[in-house]
Parts: C-alpha cells; structure tokens; sequence
C-alpha cells in the first residue's frame, strides 16, 4: 500500500501543478517537423488561452510559470528559428525543444 500511496500522491501533486498539467495537455510526444522551440510569449499566451478553456482560475503570473518552466527542465534559449513564427532576422528568447501540438497556431 506504501508505493500506492506514493503514487496516488505523486498524481495528485501533478495535478495541483497547473504548468505541468498544462505541457501535457499541449505538447507533442513525436517531433516528426522540426522545431526550435516555442517562443517564450507564444507559451505564455497559449497558456492563458488554455486556463481559459478549461475554465481554471489561476493567480499564477509569468515570473512564476517561467520558473517553473525552467524548474521541469526547460532552457531559456535567444533564436531566430522557432515553432512559433516564421524565422526572425532578431533572436527571439524560446524554450529550447519544446515542441507543442499543430492547434498552438490557431
């Protein structure tokens, strides 16, 4: 019962973790197009966007959800190429590899 407890736990910590909840609902699990990386305001945005969707209130702000981004291992990274626009002649700061689903554009 000691590792279904743990596990029941762990679910539940997940859940109450807004950011996580959310990278899961809008992230791709194959990269069969290349990506550079989503850029850091078009997350946000979708994020927004997504809390709004489900009908989530949140008093998270974008200082919180970037660190917590970077706490799940995300990288903060100034490109020119990234998912969400088409190539910039300035780098733009994205979130290196993470590869969200085709609807983010919409």
């Amino acid at each position: 019962t000691s590792d279904e407890i743990e596990t029941a736990t762990r679910e539940w910590l997940e859940r109450q973790d807004l950011v996580t909840t959310f990278l899961k609902d809008v992230s791709r699990e194959i990269d069969d197009v290349y990506s550079g990386g989503a850029s850091i305001s078009q997350t946000w945005d979708l994020f927004q966007l997504w809390l709004q969707e489900n009908g989530i209130n949140s008093k998270l702000q974008r200082k919180q959800f970037n660190s917590r981004m970077e706490q799940l291992g995300y990288i903060k990274v100034r490109t020119r190429s990234h998912q969400t626009a088409k190539p910039t002649d300035n780098p733009v700061w994205s979130w290196e590899n993470l590869d969200l689903k085709p609807y983010f554009d919409d």
